[in-house]
């Protein structure tokens, strides 16, 4: 927590108990798909659950007033939440305008007007969240960054109210480009190694002759993560790191899932008996992700490009429980598409980040000063020590740990004061 209360010294923010912890998997640069991402990343283990999502919507619920819960506007009434027509967030009854998040579309997420807080359904905390939108997605990924301990100066979307919608994109594209295209490469690459914060997965397909397929890309994060299997050298068709694909291997329509009516709790398939006498396979891949395939469809950070010059779609991925097994939309080069503002059971997300460079410029004024070894005290953890979430710009020699050696960087590096 130390970062997180660093964090609050800088920027006036509310320092709160932190979700529970987001699984994540390392995808190495070292395994090298052909045409893939040359550089390494992380992704969520598994989709993001409704108890993670409840405790971010609890948080921004009670602090309206800052980057945790600005532009949000809570529906006391029904536990809808939208994209607020001002910046401040607020709450009240009667919301209109673009959705974050529908309460009536997850049946296991609800406000109770007693405690004044969201709660999950015994029983469904680990399902995968869904009914947020495309922009629910990106206000959560800006709010785990904040949370976990960095600055808002590293987040990776901007954000505007409702009646600016084109206001919510990648921060590497200005907004007046962003209304005509995706990201060029050279913003991809500038997202990739200057923002340390959370975000969607990233995939190719905008600019593909066919958009429903999809094809390793220096920056298509989502396909290397999903179909590369690094002890066979090749590409599979689907997200368990397999060619086939049998009731017992994910969640989806008319599997062998005995409750075949819904979500499964994230990494349910994992090979154990279930349910009495039903058996399940493996649906861990080789990097160690679940529900690539089926269970819940994932949002993309990109746009999907129905026809020349169509920029109103953002990309899905990776099937869900509604889909058959002879769905093209089960494989992991498949691309499908809805409008950003859809809420749906079927559509969830997980998150994915990469670290910018170690600089040791903890606040990002572009130099490394006594405001910057103010915080250098509260990351030290000391060798082979966990990073502290927030503290990753202190580890300089790269051994992911903060300790003595950083130290002797940080000085070589240190400015003095501002």
């Amino acid at each position: 927590m130390v970062s997180v209360i660093a964090a609050t010294l800088l920027t006036g923010t509310i320092a709160t108990a932190q979700a529970p912890a987001v699984d994540f998997v390392f995808i190495p640069a070292e395994d090298t798909q052909p045409n893939g991402p040359m550089y390494g990343f992380s992704i969520s283990r598994f989709e993001i659950r409704n108890d993670q999502f409840v405790v971010f919507l609890n948080d921004a619920l009670a602090n309206l007033d800052n980057e945790r819960g600005q532009y949000m506007y809570f529906d006391t009434d029904n536990g809808d939440v939208y994209i607020h027509t001002e910046a401040m967030g607020a709450a009240g009854t009667n919301g209109t305008g673009t959705l974050f998040f529908s309460a009536s579309t997850n049946p296991y997420v609800s406000y109770n007007d007693a405690s004044g807080e969201y709660e999950v359904t015994e029983g469904f905390e680990t399902h995968p969240i869904t009914g947020v939108t495309w922009y629910g997605a990106m206000k959560y990924c800006n709010w785990l960054t904040i949370d976990q301990g960095m600055l808002p100066g590293e987040r990776c979307y901007t954000e505007d109210t409702d009646t600016n919608l084109h206001g919510w994109h990648p921060v590497t594209i200005g907004e007046s480009d962003w209304q005509m295209r995706d990201l060029t490469d050279a913003e991809r690459l500038d997202l990739v190694t200057h923002y340390r914060g959370y975000r969607l997965p990233m995939d190719d397909g905008y600019n593909n002759t066919d958009v429903t397929s999809d094809s390793p890309d220096d920056y298509n994060e989502w396909y290397k993560a999903a179909a590369w299997n690094e002890t066979l050298s090749r590409n599979t068709l689907f997200g368990f790191g397999r060619n086939h694909l049998t009731g017992a291997d994910a969640n989806y329509h008319n599997s062998s899932y005995p409750l075949d009516n819904g979500t499964t709790p994230v990494g349910y398939f994992d090979g154990l008996v279930k349910e009495g006498s039903f058996f399940t396979n493996p649906n861990e891949n080789g990097f160690g992700l679940f529900d690539m395939t089926g269970n819940a469809y994932q949002w993309m950070q990109g746009r999907f490009n129905t026809h020349p010059n169509s920029i109103e779609f953002r990309t899905l991925r990776g099937g869900s429980w509604k889909d058959p097994a002879d769905s093209p939309n089960l494989l992991a080069a498949s691309r499908t598409y809805s409008v950003p503002g859809l809420t749906d059971s079927q559509v969830g997300f997980r998150v994915v980040r990469t670290l910018a460079p170690a600089t040791g410029d903890f606040d990002l004024d572009g130099d490394v000063d006594s405001h910057d070894f103010a915080m250098t005290t509260g990351c030290m953890g000391g060798p082979a020590e966990t990073v502290v979430p927030g503290c990753t710009m202190f580890d300089l020699d790269t051994d992911s740990d903060v300790d003595l050696h950083d130290f002797a960087q940080f000085q070589i590096v240190f400015t003095g004061s501002p």
